[in-house]
């Protein structure tokens, strides 16, 4: 099994509710979320990951295919043949050491950090 991990956004354009997703985007992300749950999600050990899943999805699973994966992520997330858990460090300039040292990604999502676009403070 692969191990995945998954950011907001592509549950997001699955439910179809992304301003700046077309068809095929979302029907792409429908199909990559599918497949997650088929192998293993991994997840911090902090929830910072879920966290951001509840801001932007229903935990009832409902209406969306994005909300259905975050009931699902909820469900399995102490499931160890379904859910990794990593240690995630804090770094101030980067939001996290884990996350890639790459200038191409100063901005990734449209915010100077990662924990300000997932509002993880």
């Amino acid at each position: 099994m692969s191990a995945f991990v998954v950011d907001v956004n592509v549950a997001i354009a699955a439910n179809g509710t992304s301003g700046q997703a077309d068809t095929t985007c979302e029907l792409a992300c429908v199909k990559k979320l599918r497949h997650v749950k088929d192998n293993v999600i991994v997840i911090d050990d902090a929830d910072r990951i879920l966290a951001a899943y509840r801001w932007h999805l229903s935990m009832s699973g409902k209406p969306g295919v994005g909300d259905e994966f975050m009931n699902w992520v909820h469900q399995n997330k102490s499931t160890s043949s379904r859910c990794e858990r990593v240690i995630l460090t804090e770094d101030p300039d980067r939001g996290f050491e884990e996350f890639p040292n790459d200038s191409d990604l100063a901005a990734f999502d449209g915010e100077p950090n990662v924990r300000g676009c997932c509002r993880w403070k």
